[in-house]
């Protein structure tokens, strides 16, 4: 071992001890390039900042995720937004966007979609909820946190249009949900989208950052029991930030940290959301 391996492995070793308590770094590593080496720190999210270089070496930040044995997501408390959630017995997995508050009482509930929550326009309220969903190793009743408290039916084509895809619950204690999102942090108002607006999205499948295409598109969405529903106003973004399991999710303006819409669905090329205020209306929510 020449002086410079000797190195990069006390740094490695230092790295280890600095950095493995921070949540949210997952793993230190080596890049062996000759003639130089760099310090691989494994980050748990795409938005965690890393210093240029370390003991006189250049870092190389590298995306990972929480590393885990077997399958699915710890359950964690307080459920923050971006987290797995689904009802139980049920096989989908999708996001829990963000804490909301009921404008008749108050109360707090957490938001996300009809298709997430619900499921069927015959779903009675006070379905349990868990988080982390069955799909990704939530187990009952020990992840139990909530129920469905209210949502808004999906009309097939011949029905009608749509303007949300949208439903909320209710927390079985308030200490069970917390006001963070994770990896955004905490909001507090809604407000109107804007064509070019740059925005963030925090879900089960991981963080996202998007420019607003359009805000007033009609669009054919398949998916439903019944094959498609038409959705009119929606917000449009590119690129294509919403994966299946972050249905959900909130969308936040990137600079002011006010939501703006409701993520649901997309293709592979563009996400679609419903505007928040219009999820605001038709829920009786707000997010203060």
């Amino acid at each position: 071992m020449n002086c410079l391996d000797a190195e990069i492995f006390r740094a490695h070793s230092a790295c280890c001890e600095g950095y493995l308590s921070c949540a949210w770094i997952t793993g230190v590593g080596i890049g062996h390039y000759h003639p130089h080496h760099t310090l691989r720190i494994y980050t748990a999210a795409e938005n965690v900042e890393v210093p240029r270089s370390i003991a006189g070496f250049p870092t190389e930040p590298i995306v990972c995720g929480r590393v885990a044995v077997g399958v699915g997501f710890e359950p964690t408390r307080p459920v923050m937004g971006g987290f797995s959630v689904a009802p139980v017995k049920k096989r989908w997995a999708g996001t829990l966007g963000s804490t909301v508050y009921c404008r008749t009482n108050h109360a707090k509930l957490f938001l996300s979609n009809f298709h997430v929550l619900a499921g069927s326009n015959n779903a009675p309220l006070g379905l349990p909820i868990m988080s982390p969903a069955p799909a990704d190793g939530g187990r009952y009743p020990r992840d139990l946190f909530g129920e469905l408290n209210r949502y808004a039916q999906v009309f097939k084509p011949e029905e009608g249009t749509n303007l949300v895809d949208a439903a909320a619950g209710f927390p079985y204690d308030p200490s069970l949900l917390s006001d963070e999102i994770y990896r955004v942090g905490r909001v507090y108002y809604h407000d109107e989208p804007g064509v070019g607006m740059p925005v963030v999205m925090s879900g089960r499948d991981g963080y996202g950052e998007a420019t607003i295409f359009d805000v007033n598109a009609s669009v054919k969405v398949y998916g439903y029991p019944w094959g498609y529903s038409i959705f009119d106003e929606q917000i449009v973004m590119a690129p294509a930030i919403v994966a299946a399991g972050d249905s959900g999710s909130v969308i936040v303006q990137k600079d002011t940290k006010t939501v703006v819409g409701l993520a649901f669905s997309g293709s592979d090329r563009f996400s679609l959301a419903n505007k928040a205020s219009n999820v605001a209306r038709i829920l009786n929510v707000g997010w203060s």
